[in-house]
């Protein structure tokens, strides 16, 4: 995309927090949030004007112009597109897919998933028509049965919309993520080792790691104390997990 949006540097430097933002600008903090990401693919000039006024900083400041020429070239690999389950490209979710989202799934419910939890752990992605950014959320399923929902405007529609919740405050210090970081996470867990997946203190790392094949009984041994610190949602993998190894957790 030519034009960069760089208010996460000028937010920075101003000291100014999401929240504090939001609040000034009168603008909901889930938006300001994509925003901060970059995961939008337009902004009002209301919006921009008041974001100026309050970090007392010019246009230029927070939108930059990039030529296809100058742009980083582009990394070769599975992760070079997004594209949603319809087959349109999706900013809500970066790094997404490896073609399609039944190639996607079939990676992570086959290809990836330990076999003893085959056939219980379930990937879906539903989109939201009614957006026409290509955002949606994604469900991961225990044994038929919804565990977590990863979706920006889902969480934002459970939370009605509220302008306080702490979106720019570490993943492991709330319990509601967005589509986008479920695509980041699991961009993550594919690149890096397994280990470090496991080690993360992004929770969704740790989702895909606790239930990933390349897993050994005597690593989950070593994981059994920790379950009880994992998030409540988190927690019914690694149970599933460490009951279905025979790992007794205390």
């Amino acid at each position: 995309m030519p034009i960069i949006l760089r208010l996460d540097r000028m937010m920075a430097d101003r000291k100014v927090s999401l929240n504090e933002l939001s609040e000034r600008v009168g603008v909901a903090n889930v938006n300001l949030s994509k925003l901060k990401n970059g995961h939008v693919s337009a902004i009002r000039f209301s919006t921009l004007e008041a974001i100026c006024d309050v970090l007392d900083c010019q246009p230029g400041d927070i939108l930059e112009f990039q030529r296809a020429e100058d742009a980083p070239a582009e990394k070769k690999g599975p992760f070079t597109e997004s594209i949603n389950p319809n087959g349109a490209k999706n900013h809500h979710a970066p790094g997404l897919a490896e073609g399609s989202w039944k190639g996607m799934k079939k990676y992570l419910e086959k290809d990836m998933l330990c076999e003893k939890l085959r056939g219980r752990v379930s990937y879906h992605y539903e989109v939201y028509p009614k957006f026409s950014d290509g955002s949606g959320c994604f469900h991961i399923l225990l044994d038929k049965e919804t565990i977590k929902k990863f979706g920006y405007y889902y969480s934002a529609g459970r939370l009605d919309w509220s302008p306080n919740y702490p979106w720019d405050s570490p993943m492991a210090e709330r319990d509601e993520y967005t589509d986008w970081e479920f695509s980041e996470a699991l961009e993550a867990y594919r690149r890096q080792p397994i280990a470090d997946s496991l080690a993360s203190k992004n929770p969704i790392q740790r989702m895909f790691a606790i239930v990933d094949r390349r897993v050994g009984k005597r690593t989950l041994q070593k994981l059994a104390d920790s379950v009880q610190d994992q998030p409540e949602w988190l927690r019914a993998f690694y149970l599933a997990r460490m009951e279905a190894e025979g790992v007794v957790v205390k």
